[in-house]
């Protein structure tokens, strides 16, 4: 009995020294100091269109859909409790100089954009023409808080689109061994996939993109080509990622500047020379790929519609700085860290590594 007395009260100690312990150490709390997302426009319709499956597309070639806008604006609200419920990084009521946001030259991610602000300021936050306490007007029906989009035209944008032509992707594609093979192995069907669906089907390159045609129609459930059989459409989509993946992997480099950007933005953030809290990018699927190829990071598959690349920069104690880095929510494994989560001067070195 005393043996048992005595065991117990070993383990209440235990236990209480155990509590007692992690009060005294408790866990280091760290603080949001800035953000960036890179995001993906939401749902599209096709970039080209197939002469013999003809579909009438309301939006236009290459448009966001409804369904793509309310992705964004559902993202935007994610945002919205993250940045400014959950961590006070930005404030309630929009300031000008706390976020900055910039998109591509392209109708669709231009949209994403506004939709996404529009989740992250909703209308009822904008300003009053007349704050007074007998008047508050809003300045804009509704409360709408209008926030700038940056942009630059296609042509001259070096940070969020790759410039190499299409002469340029075809040679890359070429030099390739695993796109030299698929396009031995499928040029046998070219003929009869162009007499399928009307388009000129002679290089890798109009797989490619015949097969982003063939991912959505699939996607809305439209009726495919009459002339493809399951097998041909399954063999095109598989080779349209297998192209995809290769070309951002070996010959878009445009990546190393946005990565740059990002860095040099943390970089500010950590050292208190910005008042700027939060990056917002709204780009494409190659966008978040070649940023991704950038931090050596391998590309497993092709980013969805309005996918979220985070980075976020964290202040601990004794002014340690921790770059976490997501890919919709989950953790992203940079080169040579088991995680996700890094201090920012490895962050930084991986970004500068040639």
């Amino acid at each position: 009995m005393k043996t048992k007395t005595l065991l117990f009260l070993l383990l209440i100690s235990a236990l209480i020294g155990s509590r007692v312990a992690r009060a005294e150490h408790p866990q280091e709390k760290k603080k949001l100091i800035f953000a960036v997302d890179l995001i993906r426009h939401g749902d599209r319709t096709p970039i080209i269109a197939i002469p013999k499956a003809p579909h009438h597309w309301p939006e236009g070639l290459g448009q966001l859909t409804p369904l793509g806008m309310h992705q964004e604006y559902e993202l935007g609200q994610k945002f919205q409790h993250r940045y400014i419920d959950q961590e006070k990084l930005l404030p309630r009521i929009y300031q000008a100089g706390t976020l900055y946001v910039r998109s591509t030259d392209v109708d669709r991610t231009l949209m994403s954009a506004e939709c996404v602000l529009m989740g992250l300021y909703p209308p009822g936050t904008g300003p009053f023409l007349h704050p007074t306490f007998l008047m508050n007007w809003f300045a804009l029906p509704y409360g709408f808080q209008p926030i700038p989009i940056h942009t630059a035209p296609q042509n001259h944008d070096t940070l969020l689109i790759s410039h190499n032509s299409k002469e340029d992707i075809k040679q890359s594609i070429k030099a390739i061994p695993e796109c030299q093979e698929k396009e031995n192995e499928l040029k046998t069907h070219f003929a009869a996939w162009s007499e399928a669906t009307g388009l000129s089907i002679h290089d890798l390159l109009a797989v490619e993109r015949l097969g982003d045609a063939l991912r959505i129609y699939q996607l809305k459930h439209i009726a495919m080509p009459k002339g493809l059989s399951n097998t041909d459409v399954n063999t095109i989509l598989k080779a349209d990622e297998i192209i995809f993946k290769k070309s951002i992997a070996t010959s878009d480099h445009s990546g190393k500047n946005l990565l740059s950007e990002i860095s040099d933005r943390l970089e500010q953030a950590a050292e208190k020379k910005s008042a700027l809290k939060y990056a917002l990018y709204s780009a494409h699927d190659s966008t978040i790929m070649s940023l991704l190829n950038a931090m050596h990071v391998p590309i497993k598959e092709i980013p969805h519609y309005a996918s979220d690349l985070n980075i976020a920069l964290y202040e601990k104690q004794n002014h340690y700085f921790e770059v976490q880095v997501t890919l919709n929510d989950h953790p992203v494994q940079l080169k040579g860290i088991m995680s996700g989560t890094c201090s920012l001067q490895e962050f930084l070195a991986l970004a500068r590594a040639e």
